[in-house]
């Protein structure tokens, strides 16, 4: 969405409206997935912000109830998109951040620089989900960084276990999981994610 094209603009917020009248019983409405990854969201975090408002403008004049969020792949994101959020937290009801880690999460990594903190303190009273968390199943190169686990579910499992106990203490008050990724890395891990909360 960009000034430069209202109509563009017009055409997604009738789009919106029509989506957001077609299914009444929705209450949680999210913005994109992972916006912060350019596969989902090749613009850049200020527009990302601009699309945010103006979505839930549009959402909340038909359905003032309705809870509209933003996702992203995780807490530890760079400055500009903590900045761009920011300016948008009266927009917002609640802020998906997603964990895939390489191995099993230390509480100083949820409160580190530019983590969940800042979050929190950068947006105070939104609520904290997270509706994808995993760990994948053998090691993996991802995003560069090699991720290395046990290669059982159960192992898996235990470290699921830890992980969420940890972020609700951090706090996120919703974690949200599916039984296993097979797309994860094509051919090579699939992620177990079989504890459900």
């Amino acid at each position: 969405l960009s000034e430069e094209y209202p109509a563009d603009e017009q055409t997604y917020k009738e789009y919106l409206r029509y989506i957001v009248q077609q299914y009444p019983g929705v209450g949680y409405w999210e913005l994109g997935n992972e916006a912060d990854y350019s596969k989902f969201w090749g613009d850049t975090p200020q527009n990302y912000a601009r699309f945010v408002t103006l979505s839930s403008i549009e959402i909340k004049s038909l359905c003032p109830a309705c809870k509209v969020g933003i996702s992203l792949t995780n807490p530890a994101q760079g400055a500009s998109w903590l900045n761009a959020i920011v300016g948008v937290c009266d927009d917002i009801d609640f802020l998906d951040l997603h964990h895939y880690q390489s191995s099993t999460m230390s509480e100083l990594e949820l409160f580190e620089a530019s983590s969940l903190t800042a979050w929190k303190a950068s947006c105070p009273g939104k609520e904290i989900i997270s509706t994808e968390t995993g760990l994948p199943s053998v090691p993996v190169i991802f995003k560069g960084e090699t991720w290395v686990l046990g290669t059982s579910e159960q192992k898996q499992a235990q470290d699921i276990i830890k992980d969420f106990t940890m972020m609700f203490n951090a706090g996120y008050s919703k974690i949200y999981n599916y039984l296993i990724d097979h797309d994860f890395v094509a051919g090579e891990a699939d992620i177990f994610e079989s504890i459900g909360v």
